[in-house]
């Protein structure tokens, strides 16, 4: 009987210490880097899989390199939802200062290019808040360790849509000291 239990106590502690030994030896993550856990079918165990920061875009620019400026908001949320990559997270300090200048927009048809005939804050304030969401859904799944960023991002984008452009600049700021960290 003595055997029997010293078999199954040897046994639970070889486990456990397995267990302990994979668990302390688990690979850190790169910042910026993607991480995924896929169980394999055939066994318990997972492992890892690091999916790298998308370098280029699926959706180029012809007159900018920043495809907000040429396509409809649309056409780049049909791109994200393909699967495609619009955004890059250089395009952060870009889309902040954006986000910044739309307290100053003028309401003419220069601004807009001739566009647009009546173009309204409320019109511009609701598209940066859109296009800076649009940036979040791309890149969040590739940069776990900037959740605050985007959470930030996020909180400017609400600013933006009530038109609180003292919470935008705080946000702002804030969203800034996020991203270089």
């Amino acid at each position: 009987m003595k055997s029997v239990i010293t078999g199954v106590l040897a046994v639970l502690i070889a486990g456990g210490a397995a267990t302990y030994i994979i668990a302390n030896n688990e690979p850190a993550k790169e910042e910026g880097e993607k991480v995924e856990t896929v169980s394999n079918e055939e066994t318990t165990a997972t492992e890892q899989v690091t999916i790298e920061p998308p370098t280029e875009r699926t959706l180029t620019a012809p007159k900018s390199r920043h495809p907000w400026k040429n396509f409809k908001r649309e056409e780049i949320q049909a791109e994200i939802d393909k699967g495609g990559q619009v955004f890059l997270f250089e395009d952060g300090k870009v889309l902040e200062k954006g986000a910044l200048g739309v307290k100053n927009t003028p309401n003419t048809k220069e601004f807009t290019q001739g566009n647009a005939e009546n173009l309204t804050i409320d019109m511009v304030a609701n598209g940066w808040a859109e296009t800076i969401r649009m940036y979040v859904l791309d890149l969040k799944e590739y940069y776990p360790d900037k959740e605050e960023y985007f959470n930030k991002l996020n909180e400017v984008a609400v600013a933006l849509e009530s038109q609180n452009f003292t919470t935008v600049d705080t946000k702002i700021k804030e969203a800034k000291t996020l991203r270089v960290q």
